[in-house]
């Protein structure tokens, strides 16, 4: 059974690099006070919790049509796995160059996915999509500069202004899909038919 909730997983995205953006901004640029950084990991946490299990389950069933399930019910859960990560190293101000290495490993697929996707012209708008999961992946890319002193506050500055792109592109590719997928839906109902909604 095709489920579609990619709309909803891109606007998530779009959020999540917004708050990335300013975790990076609050750590490597004007770092912050302790406790606001296990403010950031009582966000991240539970938004990777969810993010890791939506993405589980669709690596599982396969909800989209063909090789978008490559793209990504594959893809998804490994943005899940960074952000618990990030939550638990940020709850304990433990923020070490060894997980920002495992960071840049888990986005090099998404950079590659992102070439595939021009590649061979998948989605309906191919350059925006490849240009979201490339941005993506080069932020992790990059990560490991973040520790590297001085230099590491030109690189926070360059991996914002890459997550703030990629948050924008993902917002936009979202809300497109959501009034894109809703008129495509609205006489759709699941096996044990429809459900009426009253007022």
């Amino acid at each position: 059974m095709f489920i579609d909730p990619l709309d909803l997983w891109l606007q998530i995205l779009g959020v999540s690099l917004f708050l990335l953006a300013y975790w990076v901004y609050r750590n490597f640029v004007k770092p912050a006070d302790p406790g606001l950084n296990k403010a950031f990991a009582a966000g991240f946490v539970p938004l990777g919790v969810y993010i890791l299990a939506t993405g589980i389950w669709a690596t599982a069933v396969w909800p989209f049509p063909g090789p978008y399930n490559i793209l990504y019910s594959d893809s998804w859960p490994l943005l899940g796995v960074v952000f618990i990560s990030l939550g638990v190293a940020s709850w304990f101000n433990h923020i070490q160059k060894p997980v920002f290495y495992l960071y840049a490993g888990l986005s090099l697929p998404i950079f590659i996915y992102g070439v595939a996707i021009a590649y061979f012209h998948l989605t309906q708008e191919p350059e925006i999509a490849a240009a979201l999961f490339m941005f993506v992946g080069l932020a992790g890319l990059l990560s490991p500069l973040l520790t590297m002193g001085k230099a590491g506050r030109g690189a926070a500055y360059l991996i914002i202004a890459i997550l703030v792109v990629a948050a924008i592109i993902a917002l936009f590719l979202g809300i497109n899909s959501t009034f894109a997928h809703i008129p495509r839906w609205a006489k759709w109902s699941p096996w044990y038919g429809k459900v009426v909604v009253s007022g």
